[in-house]
């Protein structure tokens, strides 16, 4: 009897090993394909994105071209807007609150992101890389046109969409602590900023905060 119920424990145990070995390495695969499609874009010098938190109700947007940057973050509910541009040298934000301006200019010498893209934290670190396809279920849907691999579980969302073409983030949805949902949606645009894109507001018609 004795006998018996090892053998069935070391069954369940082998069967569970077994499992455990094609969730994660599935998982492996997919992440590793993700994060090779992810590095295709890690230089560009022209990129567009925007990213809208309908919880929030605000919508980001992020202009690169050839070193310069420009931010620009619309709170749709009260009318605000801030703007914030650099060129590795000066960093300027202009900010709008229901029509009160104000500027700040400083001069700032700082390291340019030259992409916003959110990818896999530590992509490059295997350890990382198991534990992700451990602790995260992966399976696929469409989103608006486009098929994607969704997982959940991963760290920086609770449900989390990546294009299976691109490997680019297009959708994350999170539950926050007062048990709403927010869903944050991702658009990417290469090659297509100009200069005019990066224009600066009339600084006429703010008041200079701070000059530096």
């Amino acid at each position: 009897m004795k006998n018996k119920v090892i053998k069935i424990i070391l069954t369940v145990f082998l069967i569970l090993l077994v499992l455990f070995i094609i969730h994660t390495g599935r998982n492996l695969v997919i992440l590793k394909k993700i994060v090779r499609l992810q590095s295709q874009y890690s230089q560009t010098d022209n990129h567009y994105e925007k990213i809208k938190n309908d919880l929030q109700n605000v919508v980001t947007e992020y202009y690169y071209k050839d070193g310069r940057s420009k931010l620009i973050m619309n709170r749709i509910s009260d009318s605000q807007m801030m703007i914030t541009t650099y060129d590795g040298k000066y960093r300027n934000t202009y900010i709008n609150n229901n029509g009160d301006k104000k500027a700040i200019l400083k001069e700032e010498n700082d390291i340019m992101t030259n992409i916003m893209i959110i990818k896999l934290d530590s992509a490059n670190d295997f350890k990382f890389l198991f534990t992700l396809a451990t602790s995260s279920f992966i399976h696929s849907e469409n989103i608006d046109g486009k098929e994607c691999y969704v997982i959940n579980g991963i760290d920086f969302g609770g449900k989390t969409y990546f294009d299976k073409e691109t490997g680019l983030m297009v959708q994350r949805i999170d539950n926050t602590s007062n048990n709403k949902v927010t869903t944050i949606n991702f658009e990417y645009k290469f090659n297509v900023v100009t200069n005019e894109d990066l224009t600066e507001p009339d600084i006429s018609e703010y008041k200079i905060q701070e000059k530096n």
